[in-house]
């Protein structure tokens, strides 16, 4: 069976539509599932999944917070870490950008990151040349870079123009599940977080009814 933590890049792609089964599906980059994420039952918890059905980790609403965030954790429902974003009126105001920090299972900021606009975006729309970027996930003091959340570009068939993006690790210094819920977490609280301000349904949950905006201009080419 592969593992799931031996790859250095994932695709993350969400479906077209509103869709509370199967909100995201995670790929390697060239194409081979490694996991999926489905809704719970009951309340904002969603598991993913590997190729056997198996939980691989779990990501969960915390529905009482100063802001909004998602506690993060293992198979066997371990505490791994916690996604906040963090209040940022200034930057809210001028150009969108939001802060997302990702914290320890003790709750100390072990990683950062800054987007300023929503990961997923439709792959149609990036088709053709653009330029190579993307949003650099740090250390709380931005000293070094430990991975990178971007739009992808290219023709990359099996997504049938899903809304995707990327992430990339570059250090291993932070577990790599950590990294993959922080991801989808964030691409989420953005995302939502847009649907709210354009007064269109959150939909209770990872997801909507269509992408969310497609301005953040950022691309990734694998």
């Amino acid at each position: 069976m592969t593992d799931v933590l031996e790859f250095d890049t994932y695709v993350i792609a969400r479906h077209q539509g509103f869709s509370l089964n199967v909100p995201y599906d995670v790929y390697d980059n060239q194409g081979n599932k490694l996991l999926e994420v489905k809704h719970g039952m009951i309340g904002e918890v969603y598991s993913l999944l590997d190729s056997s059905g198996k939980t691989f980790g779990i990501i969960s609403r915390k529905m009482i917070a100063l802001t909004p965030s998602y506690d993060l954790q293992d198979a066997n429902k371990t505490d791994i870490g916690k996604v906040v974003e963090e209040i940022n009126i200034a930057g809210g105001l001028l150009n969108n950008t939001k802060n997302f920090a990702l914290q320890d299972a003790a709750g100390n900021k072990i990683a950062q990151v800054k987007l300023t606009g929503p990961l997923a975006i439709l792959t149609e729309m990036l088709k053709g040349e653009a330029p190579s970027a993307g949003n650099d996930i740090t250390t709380p003091d931005g000293s070094k870079v430990i991975g990178k959340l971007a739009t992808q570009m290219g023709n990359l068939t099996y997504l049938n123009q899903r809304p995707a993006f990327v992430l990339q690790v570059t250090d291993n210094s932070i577990s790599k599940l950590a990294l993959l819920e922080f991801a989808i977490a964030v691409d989420h609280l953005y995302s939502s977080a847009q649907y709210m301000s354009n007064n269109r349904p959150a939909a209770g949950g990872f997801g909507g009814n269509r992408p969310p905006g497609s301005g953040s201009g950022f691309t990734f080419k694998l």
